[in-house]
């Protein structure tokens, strides 16, 4: 059995390059991509600032895990913005203790490194939740920039595709 990666210590760049047993990836469709690898391939392409306002509404889908790696059908669901509420309600430490099952998207919105752009494809967020969910909250409690960093994706690489 192969040994755990502890991400923290380790840059996004890295894991661009690196063979590790846990990956990212953003299905829909049937058809699932690798997030690393996607974003390799979009290096190079331009980057917008838009409106946070142009994405919140995204917030609402329940498009997250409860149980931590479980991508099932039957996998019980959560909408980013019911942790983001949990998080501006509570803070980071006491959102975590009285929701643990949630304690890996807290941490992810928490260690999520605003410097790489969310990736959008066809007006939806395919990469970069966490980093949406911090800046709202960041917003709401510092009153922080309204705008996020973007690269608008007109296709997605096919070298980004994972097969079976």
């Amino acid at each position: 059995m192969s040994e755990r990666i502890n991400y923290e210590h380790i840059s996004r760049n890295d894991l661009l390059y690196k063979d590790f047993e846990d990956t990212h990836t953003a299905s829909s469709d049937g058809i699932t991509v690798d997030i690393y690898r996607l974003h390799e391939l979009t290096e190079g392409h331009p980057v917008e600032k838009l409106s946070l306002e142009a994405f919140t509404n995204q917030l609402s889908y329940p498009c997250w895990s409860v149980t931590p790696n479980d991508s099932t059908e039957t996998a019980e669901r959560i909408s980013p913005q019911e942790v983001v509420d949990l998080i501006i309600t509570h803070g980071y430490n006491e959102a975590t203790e009285l929701n643990p099952e949630l304690a890996a998207h807290i941490k992810k919105i928490q260690m999520a490194d605003r410097s790489y752009p969310v990736l959008v494809y066809e007006d939806h967020i395919i990469d970069g939740m966490h980093r949406l969910s911090q800046k709202v909250i960041s917003k709401h409690l510092n009153h922080g920039e309204d705008f996020i960093t973007i690269k608008r994706l007109r296709s997605i690489p096919e070298a980004a595709f994972v097969t079976t």
